[in-house]
């Protein structure tokens, strides 16, 4: 196929596409003000580490990998969306999915997971954007 030959030369970022504001986000998706407050005092901070790690040229391996995760998990999300109540049940079942796989390199590193976990709903990566 020959945009999958060329889409290393296609310019673009992470911040391309639509993402409405963190608190709409929220309500389209039903995280709950606990939950957001807990992932804004946990792993805000990382967020912008990420971002810039993953726009580093040097980097295009991890920012692959990354969106080839991003759209398993956003599938697996859309898919089980019935599952859940809240967002944060989503956030809950991807972790104990990974768990049940015995990868122990993920296992143990389990926080940041979830810290990625986050960053990509953050970054309008995972979860509904529009009503």
């Amino acid at each position: 196929m020959y945009f999958a030959k060329e889409i290393d030369s296609i310019g673009g970022s992470l911040d391309d596409f639509y993402c409405p504001g963190i608190e709409e986000k929220n309500r389209i998706n039903n995280l709950s003000p606990e939950y957001f407050n807990y992932m804004k005092k946990e792993h805000l901070a990382y967020f912008k580490k990420i971002k810039v790690f993953l726009e580093d040229p040097k980097n295009q391996c991890y920012l692959k990998m990354y969106q080839k995760t991003v759209a398993e998990l956003q599938c697996k999300i859309m898919i089980n969306k019935s599952k859940f109540n809240r967002f944060e049940e989503a956030f809950e079942w991807i972790l104990d999915y990974v768990n049940s796989k015995n990868n122990l390199d993920i296992i143990d590193n389990r926080e940041l997971l979830i810290i990625f976990l986050h960053f990509m709903y953050w970054n309008c990566d995972i979860g509904d954007k529009y009503d």
